[in-house]
């Protein structure tokens, strides 16, 4: 079975990363060389997801837009399992105290998004 590639269709397309770690937390690359890689890989847009870290690259390399963001882990499941929420359009970090609604509310005010990522952990 053959499917229809959708971005053959009319319209812009621009290439990015919602969710990437650098040294700041678990990632393997500085802020700075996570970027560029980006950048020299043909991406558009970049938010660096730092686990309870808003993690600002100062000087973008150039046609990279830089989205603030931060991954949180806020509680558990009803079944156990930790879910962690990342956070997009922020301007400061949440605060672990946070409960799961609060912090939605809260990054829903600033104009942010919330994103549930790996669900399934």
């Amino acid at each position: 079975m053959r499917y229809p590639n959708p971005f053959k269709g009319d319209g812009i397309w621009l290439r990015g990363n919602l969710h990437t770690h650098t040294t700041v937390s678990d990632g393997d690359l500085e802020p700075e060389e996570t970027a560029v890689r980006y950048r020299e890989a043909g991406y558009d847009f970049l938010a660096i997801t730092d686990h309870r870290r808003l993690t600002i690259v100062e000087d973008p390399p150039e046609g990279l837009l830089m989205i603030p963001g931060e991954e949180v882990n806020l509680g558990r499941s009803e079944a156990g399992s930790p879910f962690h929420l990342v956070a997009l359009g922020i301007h400061r970090e949440g605060s672990p105290e946070t409960s799961p609604q609060d912090f939605v509310h809260e990054v829903s005010a600033e104009g942010g998004l919330i994103v549930l990522c790996h669900p399934y952990w």
